[in-house]
């Protein structure tokens, strides 16, 4: 019983920390859009221009999904979760109604913001495979930026994400 508290508690520190990194992106992917950091200036909508929104057309935009499919699995941790709770019948509707808004928020929101500050013509994006952390499109976007010190503390909370996930499927 005490290995099952000790993996929730270091699940909720991890989460605080992937939390708060996401929340900070979004904050600053708004901040260098509008011009507010770096030599860029205003971005706005230039990316979605040029070099376009949707490389190889509505074929290109479906083939992402087969790719991004991985981001979403795990979500059956949460029924998992809600079901070792004092009351599941309460908190397992609960729990998969916030699924949905906290996948909008954190993936959908993300990921826009990314597409505002970051052109798919960026060669970087070509090596963000395996254990590339460096060239995660975050961290890409933050060094495009002019950031100095920042790309190593994403580079950590992406580190963090990964250990989140081991010990998720511990608990699993």
């Amino acid at each position: 019983m005490k290995w099952l508290v000790l993996i929730l508690l270091v699940e909720f520190v991890l989460g605080v920390i992937k939390v708060a990194g996401c929340v900070g992106f979004i904050i600053l992917g708004i901040i260098i859009d509008c011009g507010g950091v770096g030599d860029q200036g205003y971005l706005g909508s230039k990316y979605w221009h040029d070099p376009g929104a949707f490389a190889n057309g509505f074929k290109g935009f479906c083939s992402v999904f087969v790719v991004a499919a991985f981001a979403f699995g795990g979500t059956e941790l949460v029924g998992l979760t809600a079901a070792e709770s004092a009351n599941p019948r309460k908190s397992l509707p609960q729990a998969t109604k916030q699924t949905f808004w906290r996948i909008t928020f954190f993936y959908v929101v993300s990921l826009f913001i990314l597409g505002l500050v970051v052109p798919y013509t960026n060669e970087n994006l070509l090596y963000a495979s395996g254990a590339n952390s460096k060239y995660s499109p975050f961290v890409i976007a933050i060094r495009l930026a002019g950031i100095k010190i920042l790309p190593s503390i994403f580079n950590a909370i992406i580190t963090v994400s990964v250990i989140s996930v081991a010990n998720s499927c511990t608990f699993g």
